[in-house]
C-alpha cells in the first residue's frame, strides 16, 4: 500500500480530519522525508507543478496562481467533498502516463540525513507574516515527514513526543492532548497557535541544551534501592 492510499484508508488518524489542505501538508512532509533520506520516493502531486498544471485542464480552470488543493477545494461544497474528490483525480492523473513522472531513484543513503528542525525552521520563514499559517497543516506535514522516515527504519531528529511532555510539565498542557489540539485551545485560533509554537519550541530547546548542566544524571550511589 502506497502512502496516498494509507491517507485514503486511515484519513482520520493520519490528518485528524478529511481536510484536501491537510492532505497535501501531509504529502509534502512525506516528500521531503523521502529527498533528506535519498529514498525511491512514489509519485505525489510534487511542487514540479505538473499535478496541479492538470487539475488545472481537467477542471476547467484559468487560474495559474492557485495549487491544487485550491483549485479542488474551490469546486467542492466543503472540506470533506474536497478530499473525497481527490483520489480519483490522483488515480487518474497517475494512469495518464505521459503526466504522471516516475518514481524519483533512491540515493545514497547518509547517516544523520533526517532534519525535522530544519524542516520546522523553514516553514517557519515561509509563513512569517502570512495570515494563513496553520499549526493544524503544520502537524499534518510534521505526521508525514516522520511516516517517510520511520519508513526507512530510522529515527527523526526531534522527538516531539519529549515536547508535549515539556508542555503538560511547564505550561500546564491536558493530558491526552496532542501538542497542536493543546495550543490551539490556549490559543482560540490556527494562526495564533502557530507563532506561539515556535516560541515554546524555542524554550523547549533551550531547556534541552541545558538539562545535562542543571540536572546531572544520577549516580548509581544515589539511586533508590528497588
Amino acid at each position: 500500500m502506497d502512502v496516498i492510499e494509507r491517507v485514503e484508508r486511515e484519513p482520520l488518524r493520519l490528518l485528524g480530519q478529511r481536510c484536501v489542505f491537510r492532505l497535501a501538508s501531509f504529502l509534502r512532509g512525506f516528500g521531503v522525508a523521502c529527498r533528506d533520506l535519498r529514498l525511491a520516493a512514489p509519485p505525489l502531486p510534487s511542487s514540479d507543478g505538473r499535478f496541479s498544471h492538470w487539475v488545472r485542464g481537467r477542471l476547467g480552470l484559468r487560474s495559474r496562481t492557485h495549487d491544487w488543493p485550491w483549485m479542488i477545494w474551490v469546486l467542492a461544497t466543503d472540506d470533506e467533498g474536497a478530499f473525497e474528490r481527490f483520489f480519483p483525480l490522483w488515480r487518474e492523473f497517475t494512469a495518464d502516463r505521459s503526466a504522471c513522472p516516475p518514481s524519483a531513484p533512491p540515493g545514497e543513503r547518509r547517516a544523520g540525513q533526517p532534519q525535522l528542525l530544519r524542516l520546522l525552521a523553514a516553514e517557519r520563514a515561509r509563513n512569517e507574516k502570512s495570515p494563513c499559517a496553520s499549526l493544524t497543516d503544520l502537524r499534518a506535514m510534521v505526521t508525514g515527514y516522520q511516516m517517510g522516515v520511520e519508513s526507512s527504519g530510522q529515527r527523526v531528529d526531534l522527538d516531539l513526543d519529549d515536547f508535549v511532555g515539556w508542555l503538560r510539565l511547564h505550561r500546564s498542557a491536558p493530558a491526552g492532548a496532542s501538542w497542536d489540539r493543546a495550543l490551539i485551545y490556549a490559543c482560540g485560533d490556527d494562526e495564533t497557535a502557530f507563532r506561539r509554537f515556535y516560541e515554546l519550541l524555542d524554550e523547549f530547546l533551550i531547556d534541552e541544551q541545558t538539562r545535562p548542566a542543571q540536572e546531572p544524571a544520577r549516580s548509581p550511589a544515589s539511586a533508590p534501592a528497588a
